[in-house]
């Protein structure tokens, strides 16, 4: 089973923004915050600070060649990742995690790529949802 792009829903036309949203729920981020507006504004926080410094981490190990140290890093992510539950980030970690020793090197920049835009996403959506 390959990573896949759920974006082709998610056309753009000039002058449009290919940001997507729905990948966090705000049902869940209630659940683990008990409900408390404080809560949640810190767990929102400390993970657009985790998922900021996990974003420059991955894409240096991954320009430098490093693949263990990559997969350090990548194994560190899916742990922050499943703290908020993002939806599609943490399968496609794992499945990144688990096949990339045996993908070739383009494969391996499609797939980083990938998981790097989902992450900027992520990103976007948890600093628009602390607005």
């Amino acid at each position: 089973m390959g990573i896949t792009d759920n974006k082709n829903d998610n056309k753009t036309t000039e002058g449009e923004s290919a940001f997507q949203t729905g990948y966090i729920r705000q049902q869940h981020l209630d659940k683990i915050s008990h409900g408390d507006p404080t809560v949640k504004n810190i767990l929102i926080s400390k993970s657009i600070e985790a998922f900021t410094e996990n974003e420059i981490k991955l894409k240096k190990l991954f320009d430098a060649g490093d693949t263990d140290g990559f997969l350090r890093e990548l194994h560190k992510f899916k742990g922050s990742v499943g703290v908020i539950e993002p939806h599609q980030l943490y399968p496609i970690a794992l499945e990144l995690e688990q096949q990339f020793k045996q993908l070739g090197p383009e494969e391996r920049a499609q797939r980083v790529t990938m998981i790097l835009e989902h992450l900027r996403n992520v990103l976007e959506e948890l600093r628009l949802i602390l607005q």
